[in-house]
């Protein structure tokens, strides 16, 4: 199998999900996750989180036991680092078709929204300053 930043697109659009989770007292952070069943599944993400890799793209790996819903174990590849996720976006932007809104929307936030310092929280002044330094990423 070849891999590529067209295939990893193709497999985000139909299995993937991409998001901010959110914390109000110490602001978002970005959540993209690929999910799969099954031995096929393990290995399919196996050589996707190891292409990532190759490419600088460190993620994380769960596995979710069978359940009285679903018979087969599911395999969750998860980036959630701002660093890593921006340029896992910025990969497969070009190719997404389903979820480019979502991968638009993200980038666009974690630009307009960098990251706090070690320890620190978020404001209300410190959003308005944010906001007013990034408009442009609005437009």
């Amino acid at each position: 199998m070849s891999l590529s930043w067209q295939y990893i697109a193709g497999f985000t659009d139909g299995e993937g999900c991409i998001r901010i989770n959110s914390n109000h007292r110490y602001g978002c952070s970005p959540k993209i996750a690929i999910a799969q069943s099954g031995a096929r599944g393990l290995d399919v993400l196996t050589k996707i989180r190891l292409w990532l890799l190759e490419q600088d793209i460190p993620s994380n790996f769960d596995i979710q036991e069978p359940t009285k819903l679903s018979k087969l174990t599911l395999y969750r590849l998860t980036i959630t680092k701002r660093e890593t996720a921006t340029k896992f976006l910025e990969g497969v932007l070009p190719y997404l078709i389903v979820k480019k809104v979502e991968a638009e929307d993200l980038l666009r936030h974690l630009k307009i929204f960098p990251a706090l310092p070690k320890g620190g929280k978020l404001t209300w002044e410190s959003r308005r300053a944010n906001f007013k330094e990034n408009k442009e990423c609005l437009q």
